[in-house]
Parts: C-alpha cells; structure tokens; sequence
C-alpha cells in the first residue's frame, strides 16, 4: 500500500540529491487506475492500492538499489505517519516498520514509533507483539533514559506474557541506566515489588 505515491516522492538515489517531483493527486489517481487495469495492483480506494501478488512487489522491490530502497520506505513512513495523524486506519507499528528499514539516520524516529506501537499493543492486552516492538525500539534506541523508558515497557509487556525472567533482566537493565542518568525517577519505576518478579505497574 502506498507504494505508488510514496515511489514518486522519494528522493533518487543518484549522485544528485534532489528530490523528484511529487505527483499531484489526479495524475496518482490515474497511475494507480492504470496498474490496477493492467493486473498488477487492487486498488483499495482513490489513491490507495496494493500489489495483487507478493511476487509482484518482491520483483518490484528488487529491482531497486539499496538507496532507493531506504529513501522509498521513508517516504513511506511519512506518508502513513501523516495518515495515522489524521486518525485513519493506520497505526504505529506500519509507521515504525518503514522507519526501521529507512537506514541508521532514522533510527531516533523509529525508535518512538516502535515504542509507541509497543504500548498500544500492551494496551491491547497483546504482550507478545508489545515484546517484540520494544524490542525492536531498543535495538536502535541509543542509551540513556529513552532506553530505559522502553525497557521498562519492555520489562511490563515480558511480565504480560509470562516471561518473568527476561522481564527482570529489562528492568534491571533499565534500573542501570537511570541510574548512570542520574533518573531516580525511572529507578523507582523499575524498583522490584514484593516476591521474586519485576513490578506489575509503574506507579
């Protein structure tokens, strides 16, 4: 989805770094009505299409070079970053996974959205998915209380899905962190509570 608006609005990976011309919204419309034509797209709505094959995209996504790739998934991002904004049917976690692929410079961004994707997914309930989010949000996090604000939602959401040992070693990874930064605050968040586990909240 997106790949079509987002492919004509990501900067070329050439030796020049300007970007190209962004498409305007009738001649998107009719490039999608096009491939959709043609067998190679569904689409889902005016602007909105999907490949009707894995095939079809894996080819597609093949035939790119490593900096187009990069500069097209954040393209990508942006696009659903702005969608997600305005409420529609898109979330975090579709942010974050284009983020993550949009090479080392957008790590900070996609950090946060992995973050964010990783609490909403706890707020479901969906420990197991909010695991490998925070997961992921620590992979690129760089040190310091951002890291350990996510581990500690990462210390939670193992808790949630019962792995009670890996829980402990995220807060307790969490705990060094404050306390390297100084934060008796996320110190007290990662406290342990009575028994043997990680806390069961954050107050």
């Amino acid at each position: 989805m997106y790949w079509m608006s987002a492919r004509h609005s990501a900067p070329g990976s050439g030796s020049t770094s300007s970007p190209r011309p962004r498409v305007c919204p009738w001649k998107r419309r009719a490039l999608l009505g096009e491939a959709a034509d043609a067998g190679l797209l569904a689409e889902l709505t005016a602007d909105r299409a999907a490949f009707r094959h894995d095939l079809l995209r894996e080819a597609v996504y093949g035939g790119l070079s490593a900096g187009q790739r990069t500069a097209l998934h954040h393209a990508i991002s942006a696009v659903l970053a702005v969608h997600a904004r305005r409420g529609r049917d898109t979330g975090p976690a579709e942010v974050a996974h284009h983020l993550l692929l949009a090479g080392p410079e957008h790590a900070h961004e996609a950090a946060g959205y992995a973050r964010e994707a990783g609490e909403r997914a706890s707020g479901l309930l969906a420990y197991e998915e909010a695991v490998r989010w925070y997961e992921r949000a620590a992979e690129v996090c760089a040190p310091g209380a951002e890291l350990a604000e996510v581990l500690l939602g990462l210390g939670a959401a193992r808790l949630g899905a019962g792995e009670w040992d890996a829980a402990r070693g995220a807060v307790l990874r969490a705990a060094s962190l404050a306390r390297e930064g100084h934060r008796p605050d996320l110190r007290a968040r990662g406290a342990p509570g009575p028994g043997n586990g990680p806390p069961c909240g954050e107050g």
